[in-house]
């Protein structure tokens, strides 16, 4: 008799523990569905869950790295991070430190007696890029506003530190310049070693990106969908997969061509089944 009533404490006992985890998981996703309803996003983690291995390849990628929080590797890790670099047009320096476990942009000039003068730090709430071909530092301000700081990691020559497009002047907007949805666009920027002037031009906004992003989804499935019916290069060119983009997308001169980017994915894919 006593072992059943022991036995019935026991299973009551892990019936209560499992109840109250439950309790609380549900406690936890419905404050993250309530999140989602007013910002229109759920937090990755949850789809972490279910999807480990899409998630894990995934922050392989550029895409995958491209917003993130600051760390070492990111921020005073980088080569030359040692010596800071100075804008002549405006006879400052800019240099990123870490203090207390937290990383700040600091800009500064040199005044009387060889001391730091007008010196300006705002901390660095997030990193923008993957690094394969730029990074750079925003700072969130106390309204939650994102202000893009001067200094930014360029990766191309073996990496090296510049000023962002539009601050390389005398009269550059300090630490205020704010990113919006609305006016912030992608850039791609060439610095001149020897003037230290920057070429910003127009590359596309953030929906372009997205759509070209699609594309490239779309057209892999198709192609995908192809080799599972054994189909070759040669057929799945001749079937056109691209033919939907071809007139915003499409070249057939160049270094990089349509049928060369169809070869490309096709490959790859060819590869990953062996």
């Amino acid at each position: 008799m006593d072992r059943r009533w022991w036995s019935a404490g026991v299973l009551g006992l892990v019936l209560l523990v499992a109840g109250i985890a439950g309790f609380q998981r549900a406690r936890y996703n419905n404050s993250q569905s309530q999140a989602a309803g007013v910002s229109g996003y759920i937090n990755p983690a949850l789809c972490a869950d279910c999807h480990a291995q899409i998630a894990k390849t995934y922050k392989l990628t550029g895409m995958g790295r491209s917003f993130d929080r600051p760390s070492p590797e990111n921020t005073v890790g980088l080569p030359h991070q040692c010596q800071p670099y100075y804008l002549k047009a405006s006879d400052s320096y800019f240099r990123i430190f870490r203090c207390d476990g937290h990383f700040y942009q600091r800009r500064y000039q040199i005044g009387f007696q060889n001391k730091e003068t007008n010196s300006v730090e705002e901390e660095i709430d997030f990193v923008m890029g993957s690094g394969n071909h730029v990074r750079a530092y925003l700072h969130r301000t106390s309204r939650n506003p994102l202000v893009e700081l001067p200094l930014a990691w360029y990766s191309e020559d073996g990496g090296y530190w510049a000023i962002n497009a539009a601050y390389d002047c005398p009269d550059h907007p300090g630490f205020c310049r704010t990113i919006t949805s609305q006016s912030h666009f992608f850039r791609a920027r060439r610095v001149g070693r020897n003037t230290g002037r920057s070429r910003a031009r127009y590359l596309s906004d953030e929906h372009e990106v997205v759509e070209y992003r699609d594309m490239l989804v779309i057209v892999r499935d198709r192609i995908r969908a192809m080799l599972k019916n054994d189909a070759t290069l040669d057929q799945v060119k001749a079937a056109r997969v691209t033919a939907d983009y071809d007139t915003r997308h499409s070249s057939n001169t160049g270094p990089r061509t349509t049928d060369m980017f169809v070869e490309a994915v096709y490959t790859s894919l060819k590869q990953k089944e062996k």
